[in-house]
């Protein structure tokens, strides 16, 4: 550390700063292999029943999506029943994502 007048500097060598940026760079390398493709959606590795939560949570939403815009009334399902299942799953995983950050 230097004192000039009123000033506070500090002095870092090229050496120190280069090896803070090798370690920062390692970490953020070593995060990014841990999280894979689910993850740098969802979140990091630590999360992983949060991922697949979420995961399904939203492919059950684009299915339910799928079912109000495409779904036909036929006679061995009907639509409200398809929405009924479809809504079953997606409280489920609602319940899921939720009930496991309270317990």
């Amino acid at each position: 550390m230097m004192m000039t007048g009123e000033k506070l500097e500090i002095a870092f060598d090229d050496k120190e700063i280069a090896k803070l940026n090798a370690i920062h760079a390692h970490a953020s390398k070593d995060k990014a292999m841990d999280m894979g493709l689910i993850g740098r959606v969802f979140g990091s590795a630590t999360e992983k029943p949060g991922n697949i939560a979420g995961l399904t949570m939203t492919v059950l939403l684009l299915l339910l999506a799928a079912i109000l815009v495409f779904g036909t009334d036929t006679p061995s399902i009907s639509k409200k029943d398809e929405l009924a299942l479809v809504g079953g799953f997606v409280s489920l995983t609602l319940g899921f994502i939720f009930g496991r950050s309270t317990s």
